[in-house]
């Protein structure tokens, strides 16, 4: 939980990355050994919209997993682990018009409460197995949705804060800084460090970045 910029979904799509990148698999490491069970096989990003509906967010779902028999759906039996859904942003989609809560969040309660959820095409209930879910929100001010209970009970919250100007900016001074030492000549990259340059350019992408924020805030209907 935590504002925009805050880093929720880079934290998460990188820690991912890094434990993909070992041998053995996601949440697996060198020294676990060869024949490790691995604890996570895949993660996939799911956005979420202030117009997302239900069998969107349940197709986006589906399309990542297999049917093993009937009534029993699950990721691919050739990757050992859980395949983890990352669901950005959970608060974004709207309400339904009687004012209950939104069709995509109660199709994810259904899932913790009862361990899967209802096809259409098959007119039955199905039990959806080895997955997991995590997801990132903003805090519910403006025309954000506020969470209902039920689901937000289901989650482990982590807060985070959203960086100040100066950290905001020493982060875009040392990536300018970087590509500029990448310059061919180095009568250029004597330039860019006599002038301040990466200084500059991170003092302008901070300011404009707040008037944005100020004049354009995030609402449902406009993410």
């Amino acid at each position: 939980v935590g504002p925009a910029g805050a880093g929720k979904t880079a934290s998460l799509t990188r820690l991912f990355a890094e434990w993909a990148s070992h041998s053995g698999g996601l949440g697996a490491t060198a020294a676990d050994g060869p024949g490790r069970r691995s604890l996570i096989s895949a993660f996939s990003r799911v956005p979420l919209t202030g117009g997302s509906t239900a069998s969107e967010l349940q197709g986006a779902l589906e399309s990542k997993l297999d049917k093993r028999r009937r009534g029993i759906y699950g990721p691919n039996l050739s990757n050992s682990g859980v395949h983890v859904f990352f669901v950005d942003d959970l608060n974004m989609p709207r309400n339904s018009a009687t004012g209950a809560t939104s069709p995509p969040l109660e199709l994810l309660r259904q899932w913790f409460g009862h361990g899967g959820w209802f096809r259409s095409r098959e007119q039955a209930f199905c039990k959806v197995v080895d997955i997991a879910m995590m997801a990132a929100l903003r805090p519910p001010v403006g025309q954000r949705q506020r969470m209902p209970q039920r689901l937000l009970r289901h989650y482990h919250c982590i807060a985070l804060s959203e960086p100040s100007e100066e950290s905001a900016g020493a982060i875009l001074t040392t990536l300018f800084s970087r590509f500029a030492g990448h310059l061919g000549s180095a009568s250029e990259a004597k330039d860019v460090k006599e002038f301040r340059l990466p200084e500059a350019f991170a003092q302008g992408c901070t300011a404009v970045l707040k008037a944005v924020r100020e004049r354009l805030p995030v609402s449902p209907l406009r993410p």
